[in-house]
């Protein structure tokens, strides 16, 4: 019979091999940036985002200068190669065949 005491080692490894299995099953990390940013993602938000455009910004727009208009240079305009024209090829006479008159055919066969 087994004793108390190995009843007891046998019970907390069972309790310790299932507690591991549970951590290790339901533990997740939680997802999130992966390091320190300020103010997180920005986005649109259509017409609602353009509400702060004022204060924020308004700074940045003043500083804003023309740009004098540069001329456009049109580029040169493309040559179109002339087609070559290839000869015509001349046409490939073939001789006519040889016909040699047929040789007797030998035979061993006494008939």
């Amino acid at each position: 019979m087994i004793s108390t005491r190995h009843w007891i080692i046998a019970g907390g490894l069972a309790v310790s091999v299932h507690a591991g299995a549970f951590y290790a099953a339901f533990y997740s990390v939680p997802e999130g940036s992966e390091n320190v940013g300020y103010q997180g993602i920005e986005f649109g938000l259509g017409m609602v985002g353009d509400l702060g455009v004022a204060s924020d910004t308004s700074v940045a727009q003043e500083e804003v200068q023309e740009v004098e208009e540069t001329e456009i240079i049109e580029p040169d305009p493309i040559v179109e190669p002339e087609p070559v024209v290839e000869p015509e090829p001349e046409p490939v006479v073939e001789p006519e065949p040889i016909i040699e008159p047929e040789a007797r055919a030998r035979t061993n066969c006494r008939t």
